[in-house]
């Protein structure tokens, strides 16, 4: 604040005391006294408050407090405006359910299926969104985007929440990754876009060696690793972490030719290394061999 000396005289000793009529709002240190204020002299104050969280937003009076060596105290009245802290959206993780009778349950996005994809997000923010609003955008020939919505009256800050959509995955889709895209907003705040990926696996029909996305992805702590195979092969998956070390390696054995796609035939990572440890947030490495072939993906570990 901005402070004048409006006396006909110089000041000594001065000291500037703030109070504040609501109690979530506070001084944290009060300004140093001045030794000597010339008259008519402007000088800037800075002095550090402090706002509890559930304070209002709007208008706060207070009064600045005025005192000097052989003069009369001088009060003046103002108010400091207190705005809301806004919000601020993370991208957590998301993963399909599949529940019947329009699916078969087994977590992943089959064609011919209806899906209802779940997406996490957190409020990292320091105060809480008002009127979010997630959509969800895939431009896919073989996906249509059935509910693409979902609202929150209010989302607290710290709070991580699931948004709700369904998908309708073609018959004849074939096995790749669709994109997408949640975009976020809230009362006058945003927008967040977060890009992620849900895979599509063939339900029917011959199939070649593959690795395919693993689920859910990002994810903490664990994820299955789906794939397929033309001719049954001893099958191994590879872990690699962000310098491209191997950590861990699963053996999965001879496994004949087929679709290795939901949680009980997949492989499976708790997000542990050889030595058991849980592996720290990252982008890692995975790689399938199988036979003569070898294919690698990335994955995501977020905490």
């Amino acid at each position: 604040m901005q402070v004048l000396n409006v006396s006909r005289r110089d000041l000594s000793n001065v000291q500037v005391t703030i109070t504040f009529d609501n109690p979530g709002v506070t001084v944290v240190e009060d300004p140093v006294p001045v030794a000597l204020w010339r008259r008519r002299a402007w000088r800037w104050m800075t002095i550090p408050i402090r706002i509890e969280p559930g304070v209002a937003p709007g208008p706060v009076a207070a009064l600045a407090t005025v005192t000097a060596d052989h003069s009369d105290p001088y009060e003046h009245p103002f108010t400091v405006e207190v705005t809301a802290a806004p919000p601020a959206f993370e991208f957590r993780s998301a993963w399909i359910r599949d529940r019947a009778p329009d699916g078969n349950a087994d977590g992943v996005a089959n064609s011919g299926e209806r899906v209802l994809p779940r997406v996490r997000i957190k409020n990292i923010g320091d105060g809480p969104g008002q009127n979010v609003h997630a959509s969800l955008v895939i431009v896919d020939s073989d996906v249509t985007v059935v509910s693409g919505f979902a609202s929150h009256s209010t989302w607290p800050a710290g709070e991580a929440r699931n948004n709700g959509f369904i998908l309708d995955i073609a018959l004849d889709a074939t096995a790749h990754d669709v994109q997408a895209v949640l975009s976020v907003v809230a009362d006058d705040a945003g927008p967040w876009t977060f890009n992620f990926t849900i895979p599509i696996v063939a339900s029917e029909g011959g199939v070649a060696t593959s690795l395919l996305a693993n689920f859910p992805n990002p994810f903490n702590p664990e994820t299955w690793i789906p794939f397929e195979l033309s001719d049954a092969a001893e099958t191994t998956i590879r872990i690699y972490d962000p310098r491209g070390r191997e950590i861990r390696q699963l053996d999965l054995g001879w496994r004949q030719a087929g679709s290795y796609l939901r949680r009980n035939t997949a492989a499976y990572w708790d997000g542990r290394n050889d030595l058991g440890e849980r592996v720290a947030s990252g982008v890692y490495m995975y790689e399938l061999s199988a036979g003569t072939h070898r294919e690698t993906r990335r994955m995501t570990v977020r905490k």
